[in-house]
């Protein structure tokens, strides 16, 4: 009866071992402003400040409009190579380790657009971890928005149409002298 009384408290101690999660693990991003038409390439870092190593089970990224032009918003998310991730080719965040990841963002050409708005998107990065002893998967996640601006077809100032218009008038101005009967 020891024996069995010994084993239980032992398979109970056991149990309060096992973490059920990890304290500090972060995504860290920043916002972003991009020009319509062009790519831009958003950080982000993954932590884990926690005492025990992460498996990372997958990142998730999505968006949802926020105001402005609805036509434009990010419409593409591309992750780049790892940028300083040593160990995460086998999906194992160590603890109290950091890693950086690279996302390019890449938004819709409007040409002929003249509208000169913009529309900003919340974009969420969502981290599902795992760790051991633990068969649960956890997540952490943060937001960041992306604005994206209109690109403006550049108008002629008013005193640049001006300073062309009297050179033409110059210029006529010359041919008819020239062509006068002395």
């Amino acid at each position: 009866m020891k024996i069995l009384v010994c084993a239980t408290v032992i398979f109970l101690i056991s149990l309060l071992a096992v973490p059920t999660h990890a304290d500090g693990i972060n995504v860290i991003t920043s916002s972003a402003t991009i020009v319509e038409g062009e790519t831009f390439p958003a950080d982000i870092t993954l932590s884990n400040q926690s005492t025990v190593p992460i498996t990372v089970e997958s990142i998730d990224l999505t968006d949802a409009f926020v105001s402005g032009d609805p036509t434009d918003i990010p419409t593409e998310f591309f992750f780049l190579p790892i940028k300083s991730c040593p160990n995460f080719l086998t999906h194992i965040l160590p603890s109290e380790s950091s890693c950086d990841l690279a996302v390019d963002i890449r938004t819709p050409s409007d040409a002929g657009e003249s509208d000169a708005d913009s529309g900003v998107d919340s974009v969420t990065v969502s981290l599902n971890y795992s760790i051991p002893g633990s068969t649960e998967t956890f997540t952490a996640s943060d937001s960041f928005l992306v604005t994206v601006n209109d690109a403006l077809t550049p108008v002629p100032e008013l005193s640049s149409l001006l300073f062309l218009s009297t050179g033409l008038l110059g210029l006529i101005a010359m041919t008819l002298l020239r062509k006068r009967p002395s």
